[in-house]
This record gives structure tokens, sequence and C-alpha cells, in this order.
């Protein structure tokens, strides 16, 4: 009597951060959503950047969100080429409007898709992705 072994789980494709993105996503293995302040305005950004295209001069600060927002827009995928992706399908890939003002593309993780709106409460939650790096997701907030 033979036992097959369980295919081995298919990674989920890992980002490569640079030196400008690094504290972003140190910031995730931490559980903390980083976003960059221009000190002077106080307005946040994101993406990462080198400076505020609106005051070039003005000096930038990685502070933690409160990673509260609302989905912005959203699409349910329903096919996907990456094994790692096919294996969660119907899933919710959407642009969350954070309480900071800024917009980001992440995923909503519900078991009912179906069921989701524009400006559905959204909370950040965090998935490893090995060792080393995590990404912010979303879950509808209680």
């Amino acid at each position: 009597m033979t036992t097959q072994e369980a295919p081995p789980k298919v990674a989920r494709p890992r980002p490569d951060p640079s030196d400008l993105s690094r504290p972003y996503f140190e910031g995730a293995k931490q559980r903390k959503l980083l976003l960059q302040r221009n000190k002077r305005s106080g307005a946040y950004l994101f993406y990462s950047h080198y400076f505020d295209p609106a005051d070039p001069d003005a000096e930038l600060e990685w502070v933690e969100a409160s990673g509260k927002g609302k989905i912005y827009s959203f699409t349910i995928v329903r096919q996907h080429p990456h094994p790692f992706f096919m294996e969660r399908l119907p899933y919710a890939y959407a642009i969350i409007e954070l309480d900071e003002g800024v917009r980001l593309i992440s995923n909503v993780l519900t078991d009912d898709v179906e069921a989701l709106r524009c400006d559905m409460p959204v909370v950040v939650d965090f998935e490893d992705i090995d060792d080393e790096i995590a990404v912010p997701v979303f879950r509808l907030a209680s």
C-alpha cells in the first residue's frame, strides 16, 4: 500500500522591494500599514515617493496608517493563469480608499465576493508570503 503525498503548495508571487518601498514591506511584516506623509502639510502619499510632487522641498516620513477604509472600486476575478490565484477563485481585487485619503490596490478577503459593494468599510490584515515578506490585504469591517 502506498500513500500519495499532497502536491506542494504553490507560493504566492513575491514582490521585490526596492530601497524606496522597503519600509512599506518591513511595516507589513510587523503587521503595520505604513504610508509616507509630508511633514509640512500632513498629506499622505501612496505609492512610495522620493519627494512629494505637490511639495518637492518638504520632508517625507513613514507613519502607521489606521488600516481603515472603504471599497472604492473592485472587480471579481474568475480566471487567473497563476496556480496560486487559481486556487482562490473567485476573489476580489479592489481599490481601497483609506481614511487617510490615499488609494491602494489589494485583495478583499471574503467568503462571499458576490455580496461586495462599493463604499463597504474594510480593515487591513496581512498575508505572509514567506519569512521576509508580507502584503496588506483587506477584510470587511465588522
